[in-house]
C-alpha cells in the first residue's frame, strides 16, 4: 500500500507518497471526491453529492467519479475491496492510506 499524504488548501489538494509518485494536484472536484472516499460511501453516493455541490448533471458526476477512482487505482492509491453482490449499489473504494489500521493524517 502507498504511504500517502495530502495537503488541502482553498478546496484543492496535493497528494504525494513515498513510492516515487510525483505530487498530484487535485482540483476542487477531485479533492471533494478524495475527501468522500472512505470505504463505506459508494461511488453513486459520491456522484450524487457532486451534483448538489458543483451543479454537475448526473452523467457528468458519475463519469468524473469513475474516472478519478480509476486513476487512483492505476496509481496504486486504492486498497482492494471485496466486489459487492450484483444487487448492491456501486462498488466501494478506500484510499490505500486509509485502509491501514492507523489512519494517515491529511
Amino acid at each position: 500500500m502507498a504511504d500517502l499524504a495530502a495537503y488541502h488548501e482553498a478546496g484543492e489538494a496535493v497528494l504525494w507518497g513515498s513510492r516515487g509518485m510525483p505530487p498530484a494536484h487535485l482540483d476542487r472536484t477531485a479533492a471533494a471526491i478524495w475527501s468522500l472516499i472512505d470505504g463505506h460511501t459508494t461511488t453513486a453516493q459520491i456522484a450524487h453529492d457532486l451534483t448538489a455541490v458543483f451543479g454537475l448533471d448526473r452523467d457528468e458526476a458519475e463519469n468524473t467519479v469513475d474516472g478519478f477512482v480509476l486513476w487512483l487505482g492505476q496509481h496504486g492509491l486504492l486498497a482492494p475491496v471485496d466486489a459487492p453482490a450484483r444487487s448492491s449499489p456501486t462498488p466501494r473504494a478506500v484510499p490505500a492510506d486509509r485502509a491501514a489500521a492507523d489512519p494517515v493524517s491529511t
